[in-house]
C-alpha cells in the first residue's frame, strides 16, 4: 500500500471509532442506573422508567436527576388533568368523591410546582432543597390519595407517581452526599 493509502485507511478507521458508542460509557452509564435503581423502593419500575429514556443511557447523576423530576413532573401534569376529567362525569361521584378528586386537581397542580422548584435547585446543584422539593410533591400525591373514601379513581396514577418520585429521590440522596 501507498503511504496515502495508509493515512487515508487510518483516517477512516479512527472517525470511524470515534463515532460508534463507547462499551466503556454506555456500560458505566447503564451501571449508574443500576446503581441509582438499587436504592428505591421498586427496583424493577425505576429501571424500566430510566432505562426506556434515551439520554439516560449517557447520562451522569445530575442528568438522571433531571430525566426523572421532568417524567413526574409530566405525570403529575397529567394527573391533575385527569382529575378534572373525572369531575366533568361526577355523575358517578358521590359528594365526598367530587371534594376529594378537587383537592386532587389542587394538590397536583402544586406537585407540578413543586416539580418546578425541584428542577430548579437541581440545575443550581442545591440538593437539599430537592430534596425538600421533593418530599414536598409526594405529600401532595399522598394527601390526594387519603382524601378518598375507598381507593380507586386516581390509585394507579398515584403508584406510578410515587414510584417516580421515589427514583428521583434516591438520585437527590446520592447527589447530596457528592
Amino acid at each position: 500500500m501507498k503511504p496515502i493509502s495508509n493515512f487515508f485507511f487510518l483516517c477512516s478507521l479512527a472517525l470511524t471509532l470515534a463515532v460508534l458508542p463507547h462499551p466503556i460509557l454506555a456500560d458505566g452509564a447503564s451501571d449508574l442506573v443500576q446503581q441509582v435503581c438499587a436504592r428505591t423502593q421498586n427496583r424493577q419500575s425505576c429501571l424500566t422508567t430510566l432505562q426506556s429514556e434515551p439520554d439516560s443511557k449517557t447520562a451522569n447523576l445530575d442528568e438522571l436527576g433531571v430525566i426523572a423530576t421532568k417524567l413526574a413532573r409530566a405525570l403529575a401534569e397529567q394527573i391533575a388533568e385527569r382529575a378534572k376529567e373525572v369531575l366533568l362525569n361526577k355523575t358517578s361521584l358521590g359528594p365526598e368523591n367530587e371534594q376529594a378528586v378537587r383537592d386532587c386537581v389542587e394538590l397536583y397542580e402544586d406537585a407540578v410546582s413543586q416539580l418546578d422548584s425541584a428542577n430548579a435547585a437541581l440545575l443550581s446543584h442545591a440538593y437539599s432543597d430537592l430534596s425538600l422539593y421533593l418530599a414536598t410533591a409526594l405529600a401532595d400525591a399522598e394527601t390526594c390519595e387519603m382524601g378518598f373514601s375507598k381507593p380507586g379513581l386516581l390509585t394507579e396514577y398515584h403508584t406510578k407517581f410515587s414510584q417516580l418520585c421515589d427514583t428521583a429521590s434516591a438520585i437527590s440522596r446520592q447527589l447530596d452526599k457528592k
